[in-house]
């Protein structure tokens, strides 16, 4: 079948953990890449203020990440249910993008 590309926007919840932004996003590189994403380009976006509280948390500001990959369809819907079990992860957003993104 062929790959498509997408984008991933996730916000990461670093309050109450030893692990850094950047070592989450290690990670979660390496888990999209064992699952089969060929991973384009990461955009560490910095601690941004939430605009609701997602999860009924008390969160008021995650640190965001963009992942630009590319990928199989079926692929997506795997990543997804993947990241529900990152207790870290209060936000993802995954679109396909229509054009081939520039690297």
């Amino acid at each position: 079948m062929e790959t498509r590309n997408y984008e991933a926007t996730l916000a990461l919840n670093i309050v109450g953990t030893k692990e850094t932004a950047d070592e989450m996003i290690q990670q979660i590189e390496r888990d999209f890449r064992e699952q089969g994403a060929d991973i384009k380009e990461i955009h560490r976006l910095e601690k941004r203020k939430l605009a609701y509280n997602p999860q009924k948390s008390k969160l008021k500001e995650a640190y965001f990440a963009i992942f630009f990959f590319e990928a199989d369809p079926g692929l997506i819907a795997k990543l997804r249910a993947q990241l529900k079990f990152n207790e870290h992860i209060v936000l993802s957003y995954f679109q396909r993008l229509a054009l081939k993104h520039a690297t």
